[in-house]
């Protein structure tokens, strides 16, 4: 099964219910309100507002459960005769600039349309390939093509289906411009009715059953710590691996060992501390004396105390933090909390804080500057989290049996003269890419979560070692290295 860049299979999407031949066409609006699009964030229009005598509606952003705990306004919009304008700050100036991010006026193969990033119809000329319709929700609506594959495909009322940076970045997003920063289009939501009208492999998160997850379980979290002066951030110098496992019990109490490791197997590692969780708050055992590390139940006004002398606290001085806010979230897979404080980086439910080490959370000198990040947290051989932005294949893989597993039997890769071909294994997979060892993207391609094979054109590349990554609709990534003389 060899697909184009962004020509998904429809018949892999749930468009609602199945359209009978007497279905009507009817022009439904991108621009409405009570309407949801989800692509990793939420977007909807919510309220108008008035800019130099034109009206908008303003598009709000969130990735909180319910959407009104963390919204922020992203951009305004405004649809007049089927042409879809919106207004964000520009980079380069202070004013707003209005975009035409798209056209629905197209009737025919051939008709040529003007997308663009500045002003009015000085952007950049689309020419249609194809025009279609497809039943959604009782009805139809149509389906344009464009010609360039990278430009894309998109929907009346639904807008594109990816890849795109955001709602009002759709179009005009090849690989070598968006690089690690992708998103694909996961579903469109009436939140009146809960009707979907359009569901690429994952629906709202927040219909999710949202669970307590405990920080203290048996698991490995690896953190990698990289140069902050390498732009690329290619160039990892360390990386450590901090198992929670076993326990033991002191004066009455059960603890689990925090073991820290430079390889992959915490019996070759330093025990560092003790830790227990009861009640959402996570107690570390250092020496005789018991500090909280986490208190997960904390809410919005709270305030949470390090002691002056807690190993915990590099100050030296009593710190009395406020949590600012804490909402329920989608994050990786998951429903979680997180909870902001007050000039420190915020505690996820499960994980910790994502960009320090785990004794590290209140050193004022580590954490992004330091450049440590958690980049995945495993339990048994499953994620239950992973850092997909970096692509850091050449670390996760040594520690992974499941990857290992993945290799040796699941993922099968045949070289012919011209091309690698990978054998899918198994459905769900939405994207495929070819990565060389420096990190840089050489060939990507969307799938359409069928099972089957994707070939890999190889005539271009130099001989070498690469990685051939899939990703699959829940954001895991399954890689191997592949290489040829």
């Amino acid at each position: 099964m060899k697909t184009h860049l962004l020509l998904y299979t429809f018949t892999a999407i749930c468009l609602g219910c199945i359209a009978s031949q007497a279905q009507e066409y009817e022009y439904v609006p991108f621009v409405r309100e009570n309407v949801e699009w989800f692509d990793g964030d939420k977007y909807r229009f919510i309220g108008d507002t008035i800019v130099e005598g034109k009206t908008y509606k303003k598009c709000y952003q969130s990735n909180s459960c319910p959407f009104e705990d963390n919204m922020r306004l992203y951009g305004l919009a405004r649809e007049e005769d089927r042409v879809v304008y919106c207004l964000r700050p520009s980079d380069e100036q202070e004013e707003m600039v209005e975009e035409i991010i798209y056209d629905f006026r197209a009737e025919k193969a051939g008709d040529r349309v003007y997308l663009s990033w500045e002003n009015t119809y000085d952007g950049n000329e689309c020419i249609i390939a194809q025009i279609d319709t497809i039943p959604v929700n009782g009805g139809k609506r149509r389906r344009i093509e464009l010609q360039d594959s990278y430009q894309g495909i998109y929907i009346e009322g639904i807008g594109s289906i990816g890849p795109s940076q955001g709602l009002f970045h759709l179009l005009f997003t090849i690989p070598t411009e968006i690089g690690y920063t992708y998103k694909t289009l996961d579903y469109v939501k009436n939140i009146e009715t809960g009707e979907y009208e359009y569901v690429n492999g994952r629906k709202d998160p927040c219909e999710m059953e949202y669970e307590y997850t405990p920080y203290v379980k048996e698991c490995c979290f690896g953190y990698y710590h990289y140069d902050p002066g390498d732009v690329r951030g290619y160039d990892l110098d360390q990386f450590y691996h901090y198992f929670i496992t076993g326990e033991k019990v002191v004066d009455g109490k059960t603890y689990k060992q925090l073991v820290e490791s430079r390889n992959c197997n915490f019996s070759s590692g330093t025990e560092v501390a003790l830790v227990r969780e009861e009640n959402q708050k996570v107690y570390l055992l250092d020496g005789t004396r018991e500090w909280l590390l986490y208190d997960f139940s904390l809410e919005k006004g709270d305030i949470f105390t390090v002691e002056a002398d807690s190993p915990l606290n590099p100050t030296g001085k009593e710190l009395k933090i406020p949590v600012t806010h804490d909402y329920v979230t989608y994050w990786v897979g998951q429903v979680r909390k997180v909870i902001f404080l007050e000039g420190y980086s915020p505690w996820i439910e499960g994980l910790g804080t994502t960009d320090r080490l785990p004794l590290h959370p209140f050193d004022p000198d580590c954490g992004t500057q330091c450049g440590d990040k958690l980049y995945y947290q495993r339990i048994d051989d499953e994620f239950d989290y992973l850092d997909n932005i970096y692509n850091r294949f050449d670390i996760i893989e040594p520690c992974t049996s499941s990857v290992s597993t993945t290799e040796a039997d699941a993922l099968r890769i045949a070289r012919t003269p011209d091309a690698l071909v990978v054998t899918l294994p198994g459905d769900g997979y939405r994207l495929a890419e070819l990565i060389d060892t420096t990190g840089r993207l050489v060939w990507c391609e969307y799938l359409d979560g069928e099972p089957g094979e994707v070939s890999v054109p190889t005539t271009a590349l130099a001989p070498g070692v690469y990685v051939v990554a899939l990703t699959d609709n829940l954001g895991k990534r399954t890689v191997q290295k592949v290489g040829w003389q």
